[in-house]
């Protein structure tokens, strides 16, 4: 009896111990497995510029200093063991991104759910104020992914963050354009503050979150 029992206890634990070491649920994106891409491969930075209103730039039509790039997002999802993740939800996948503010959180994720392939995409406009050199981070059920941040600038007509674009953000722009270089109002990214950041910034003004 005692010699049936010990085996029992022993079996238990080779049960506990292998189960300790099963590989994470098929069909759960991994932060490791899992990768995120731009399509420009230029040397950078490329710029997105945002608007509140979601007037701003798609992906497909970012800036680098010579002219319009591709910079469309595309994030792969793997489970633990390598496959693709398919029809993971758009709502659960988003980018953060140091001093932008989104209007809301749905402006920033992406817009497809995954595909068979476990791929999904960032293509739209996004609607936001604020500006950042970067990184801009994708983000999957609340967890960065591993593989390394974008290199992604933004900047907005919203200067100073509040998803109007105001009188302040007038103020901002004026002291900008008449003093030294300054990213965040080269709304039409080349280097350089011109008339054609004035005009971008005049359409823009009065612009707000929807």
């Amino acid at each position: 009896m005692v010699h049936r029992k010990i085996i029992s206890v022993f079996a238990g634990v080779l049960i506990v111990g292998v189960s300790s070491f099963t590989p994470a649920e098929a069909g759960i994106p991994d932060m490791w497995e899992s990768t995120a891409s731009i399509d420009y491969q230029g040397p950078g930075p490329v710029v997105m510029f945002n608007v509140p209103n979601g007037s701003g730039s798609a992906f497909t039509d970012a800036r680098d200093p010579f002219g319009l790039v591709d910079a469309t997002i595309t994030l792969t999802l793997r489970d633990s063991s390598g496959d693709p993740v398919a029809n993971f939800p758009a709502e659960d996948v988003w980018l953060e991104i140091d001093s932008v503010c989104p209007c809301a959180l749905w402006t920033m994720m992406a817009n497809v759910n995954s595909d068979a392939a476990g791929m999904m995409y960032w293509v739209n406009p996004l609607f936001a104020g604020g500006w950042s050199l970067g990184p801009t981070v994708v983000v999957v059920s609340g967890n960065p992914l591993m593989s390394g941040d974008l290199d992604i600038s933004h900047n907005s007509p919203d200067i100073d963050c509040d998803l109007t674009v105001n009188l302040t953000d007038v103020a901002h722009f004026a002291g900008d354009f008449y003093g030294e270089y300054s990213f965040r109002s080269d709304f039409h990214y080349d280097g350089v503050l011109n008339l054609v950041d004035i005009a971008r910034f005049a359409l823009a003004l009065g612009a707000s979150c929807p």
